[in-house]
């Protein structure tokens, strides 16, 4: 192999890895905010059951209940499992979901973080802003997300949770490869 070749691979594998590694601890430092036009109590109703959650949310394809008091499994459209921890947090209008995430690449840990959701109660309308923080991980599971593009989960669950809570008996449209 030609020595010039040769140095371009590695300053490109060097490249690739050093961008990888220095996303390993993701936090989004722009936590996204909607307004609902519904009191606080009927947002956090919507959010706590997550049973309902496959039939508004479209990254969410099922959930099941876990072995463990509080938590559910999430399997997402994505083929990822999550196993979710709903509770309250010490802030008085905060619900946190805490999350395993079991790859499909099969790493030896799973990824894990949290959605904090913070409810402010406006009178008839509720400000929600979720801040997304995930812990270290894998550089498999980066590159899994890099590829299926995560940085509009928590824009799209807060957009599809505003549907949900303004027009609770409407059935949301789904993507068009969904619908077939």
């Amino acid at each position: 192999m030609h020595p010039l070749l040769l140095a371009a691979i590695i300053l490109l594998a060097i490249a690739v890895f050093g961008f990888v590694a220095a996303r390993l601890t993701r936090t989004d430092p722009r936590p996204q905010t909607v307004e609902i036009e519904a009191p606080r109590d009927r947002v956090v109703e919507t959010l706590e059951r997550v049973e309902e959650l496959p039939s508004w949310s479209s990254n969410i394809e099922s959930v099941e209940g876990s072995d463990a008091p509080g938590t559910h499994v999430q399997r997402w459209r994505d083929g990822t499992d999550r196993t979710v921890r709903v509770e309250r947090s010490g802030l008085p209008n905060a619900l946190v979901w805490s999350y395993a995430v079991e790859l499909p690449m099969g790493d030896a840990a799973p990824a894990t973080g949290r959605w904090t959701f913070e409810l402010a109660d406006l009178g008839s309308r509720t400000r929600v802003t979720i801040d997304v923080r995930e812990d270290e991980h894998s550089a498999g599971f980066e590159l899994f997300q890099m590829v299926r593009g995560r940085s509009s989960d928590a824009v799209l669950f807060l957009e599809e949770l505003k549907d949900r809570v303004e027009h609770p008996g409407e059935t949301p449209a789904r993507p068009a490869d969904e619908q077939a």
